[in-house]
């Protein structure tokens, strides 16, 4: 019989992470720990019973001589299930008998069905949902003896599930359930517990399962994107707990200790893999699906940004990465043509972020992007400096080779091969990091000021000056020239509120002392 051979990772669910913690409730207890897990352990037992396969080995099992747990005689998936069953009965008499069972004795029988081939759909569906539920409730907790043993366990297994495949539509519903499962794998507190290598193969798994064949549904497709972005936020999210530099997150010690069979939590060199991996969705060129996974992979990398904040500064193979494939595949996608509208604003999210969280270890990487993506784009695909071509700069004012200074000309509002949506992204990307306190001050002190940099702050007043007007006598004000009035205003509100402050007597705010990295 046909047979679906996946390696998968965590699914998205539609619940909000305020939702999870009030269905999460830890049920504190051995005995309802062990009265939850025997519950799920009788439900996948009933199901299978009802399988033809496990029925008949059941009922017509040869009792004499059947060398079986109890002389049951059956099938050894149905008599583990049994045996633990018994264990979790003992387990539950008393707390230290409940700390002395491994989380990975009573996860077994429920990994092992799920990687079975023998199994069906339903059944594999119906373990996935026992394990589910299993992380959701926190039965263990990151102190249990053997919890990375067992999360590392159940990484895999459930990264290469297999099944016996129905028709798409069923099959479909198991794989929503492999992505919720390790969803709730990464989200939970021992995912902290999971391997470098558990979080690439989740993170690969979450991405095939959605784009494997091809074929996938548009509702599988969306399931398996979100997965991967909870994924991404979470373990991302990790990295502020982190010690400075440290390749690995501060439970490897103690992990070491109470898990000696299981390898270290994941730390720096798995998220810069991630980076890594996300750099090459938006760098993709060819292919039907270009533009969406340009998007997505934006979508994710911006993502990853907002979650670990100025924490990726403090790991240098992170930033790395940040500084050179993800600026390289911004630049790739939208700082060249014609972008389209979805990748060019998932980009200036992106360069939003950069400034944001890791200005000062960017200002080189800024300058490129804030030219040839914001400034290029605003102005209509046009070159970003006026006369300059593209990938050189304007001469400083009062330098060899420099322009004389011509009266400012409203720009068209639409300028020859621009577009009119495109050109607002960008000056809504400009007046937002305008409206950031310190934004003006910075680009002038780290751009501006510098010999041989693009002047990042003249070239932003004078575009939004040259676009708040109408381009002719009697022309009719569009949305352009209000999101120019915005910039304007809020670039008059930064000089005022540094004036105001200077008449006080009040310090100037620090500039970032990260511009000698450029």
């Amino acid at each position: 019989s046909p047979r679906s051979h996946l390696r998968t990772n965590s699914v998205p669910h539609n619940n909000t992470p305020a939702m999870d913690a009030a269905l999460a409730r830890p049920l504190l207890g051995c005995r309802h720990r062990s009265a939850l897990v025997n519950s799920e352990l009788v439900a996948v037992m009933s199901l299978m019973r009802t399988n033809a396969r496990w029925a008949v080995v059941s009922m017509y099992g040869n009792h004499a001589s059947s060398p079986d747990v109890d002389g049951l005689g059956e099938d050894p998936l149905l008599r583990d299930f049994q045996v633990v069953r018994r264990k979790l009965h003992e387990a539950g008499s008393s707390e230290e008998a409940w700390a002395n069972t491994a989380p990975r004795e009573y996860l077994a029988p429920f990994l092992e069905v799920v990687r079975s081939v023998e199994t069906s759909g339903p059944i594999t569906g119906m373990a996935l949902s026992a394990i589910h539920k299993v992380l959701l409730c926190e039965v263990f907790t990151p102190d249990a003896q053997g919890a990375a043993a067992a999360m590392h366990a159940v990484a895999d297994a459930v990264t290469h599930c297999r099944f016996e495949a129905t028709d798409p539509a069923s099959d479909e519903v198991v794989l929503s359930k492999i992505l919720q499962v390790l969803v709730a794998c990464v989200r939970s507190p021992c995912g902290s517990l999971l391997s470098d290598e558990d979080i690439c193969a989740i993170v690969q798994a979450c991405f095939r399962i959605g784009h494997q064949t091809g074929k996938e549904s548009e509702l599988l497709q969306r399931l398996a994107r979100q997965a991967l972005l909870d994924v991404v936020r979470a373990t991302f999210g990790r990295m502020e707990s982190w010690p400075v530099d440290d390749a690995a997150s501060p439970l490897a010690s103690t992990s070491s200790q109470l898990n000696e069979d299981a390898p270290p939590p994941f730390g720096s060199a798995s998220l810069a893999e991630v980076l890594r991996f996300l750099a090459t969705l938006v760098a993709l060129e060819d292919g039907p699906d270009t533009e969406v996974m340009n998007v997505f992979g934006l979508t994710l990398i911006n993502a990853a940004l907002e979650s670990a904040g100025s924490a990726l500064g403090r790991h240098p193979e992170v930033l790395a990465l940040c500084k050179g494939d993800v600026c390289r595949a911004v630049l790739k996608a939208a700082g060249t043509g014609h972008p389209s509208a979805g990748v060019l604003s998932c980009a200036c999210s992106v360069i939003h972020s950069l400034y944001l969280y890791l200005r000062e270890a960017t200002y080189t990487q800024l300058e490129q992007l804030l030219s040839r993506v914001v400034l290029r784009n605003a102005r209509g695909g046009a070159t970003y400096a006026a006369g300059a071509s593209a990938g050189t700069m304007s001469p400083k004012p009062g330098s060899a080779g420099a322009p004389t200074p011509a009266a400012p000309q409203s720009l068209p509002a639409t300028p020859p091969g621009g577009n009119a949506e495109q050109m607002r992204m960008a000056l809504e990307c400009l007046v937002d990091l305008v409206a950031l306190p310190g934004f003006l001050l910075d680009a002038y002190a780290n751009f501006d000021c510098a010999v041989g940099r693009v002047d990042i702050f003249e070239e932003t007043i004078s575009l939004f000056s040259k676009t708040v007007f109408p381009t002719s006598v009697g022309g009719v004000l569009g949305p352009l020239h209000v999101s120019a009035l915005e910039g304007v205003l809020a670039s008059l509100d930064e000089v005022g509120r540094g004036a105001e402050s200077a008449t006080a007597g009040a310090t100037v705010p620090s500039l970032d002392a990260g511009a000698a990295d450029t």
